[in-house]
């Protein structure tokens, strides 16, 4: 058995460099289990959309093309959008979807839904609420604890620190 860990954005190329293969028909999804007396969420995997709407300022003076711009953002986050992705791609969008149909994809994309938006429950991923700058510190710190060079408290710490400087 082989396992590779990757984030929910990895697996369109995973699944485009496995098509036509026995590996396609066998690849399966699981959550990295939890450390033994873990007491926090059961069953979680990290979730990102891979995407970000914003609005230039360039249009705060312009009354019509702001409410353009709204309608927008409002078009390709909302829920018309997201049943369109559903039905379409079998991926979740900003708005849950109840009861997708599934029957048209194949196992492979099926498994992956369920994996993702069924069977598991979706956690935000954490350097999308926190500055680059303390991301850059987790980022290598928990590589370094995860390597051995680095104990948690030292992870901990620097983390507090690159937070007390850049908020």
């Amino acid at each position: 058995m082989a396992a590779y860990i990757c984030g929910n954005w990895d697996v369109s190329y995973i699944q485009a460099s496995l098509k036509d293969s026995d590996l396609y028909n066998t690849t399966k999804f699981a959550v990295i289990p939890q450390s033994e007396g873990a007491t926090a969420s059961y069953k979680t995997h990290a979730t990102g959309l891979g995407y970000a709407v914003a609005i230039s300022p360039d249009v705060a003076d312009d009354p019509d093309k702001l409410a353009a711009a709204v309608d927008l953002v409002y078009e390709v986050t909302g829920p018309a959008f997201a049943e369109y992705v559903a039905v379409n791609y079998a991926l979740g969008g900003l708005t849950k979807v109840e009861n997708v149909d599934l029957s048209g994809f194949d196992q492979f994309t099926r498994d992956f839904y369920n994996y993702n938006y069924v069977d598991n429950t979706p956690c935000e991923i954490y350097d999308s609420y926190i500055s680059s700058a303390v991301w850059d510190v987790l980022n290598t710190d928990l590589q370094d604890m995860l390597n051995g060079d680095a104990k948690p408290e030292e992870v901990a710490a620097n983390a507090q620190k690159a937070y007390e400087e850049n908020y």
